[in-house]
């Protein structure tokens, strides 16, 4: 966790909204034409909204005592899928072969990695990342400005 932590600060990363969703998909299989197995798969999982803080475009008008931060397009993390918080049921006459149940299993979580990665690109979602964003890179600048003894300086972030 911490190597984690220290890569995001040297890439200039920020983390500025986590999404936890879950994904509920099947796979189902036919064998010998009459057979059929099936399985179903509802696992949680989560991704953060990155900021890439070093492309940001900061600009000064001291006249109008104004910092505009032109903010760079967000980036998703990996997913982060949590296998100890999942259901699975399996059914139908093969699904007792532990071969059939890992091909399931591999296929099911292609499917919810999908599922969850369409989720996150939902506009509602990034709107709700992008809105999170604003508010944390304005903190960040606003906070040393007032300790600095600068509390008449407005700070505004956007993006493109």
């Amino acid at each position: 966790m911490r190597a984690n932590v220290e890569s995001l600060k040297a890439e200039g990363l920020l983390v500025v909204w986590s999404y936890q969703g879950t994904a509920t998909v099947r796979a189902q299989d036919t064998d010998w034409w009459v057979l059929v197995s099936e399985q179903r798969l509802i696992v949680p999982a989560s991704i953060d909204y990155r900021l890439n803080l070093t492309l940001a475009d900061v600009a000064y008008n001291e006249a109008a005592k104004l910092v505009t931060i032109t903010l760079p397009r967000l980036r998703l993390s990996d997913m982060a899928f949590h296998p100890e918080q999942a259901t699975t049921i399996n059914g139908g006459e093969l699904t007792f072969s532990d071969n059939k149940v890992q091909a399931f299993n591999r296929r099911a979580y292609r499917t919810a990695r999908r599922a969850i990665t369409a989720q996150t690109q939902q506009r509602l979602m990034v709107d709700q990342a992008k809105a999170s964003a604003r508010d944390r890179v304005q903190s960040l600048f606003e906070i040393p400005l007032r300790i600095a003894g600068h509390p008449d300086v407005r700070v505004v972030a956007t993006f493109d």
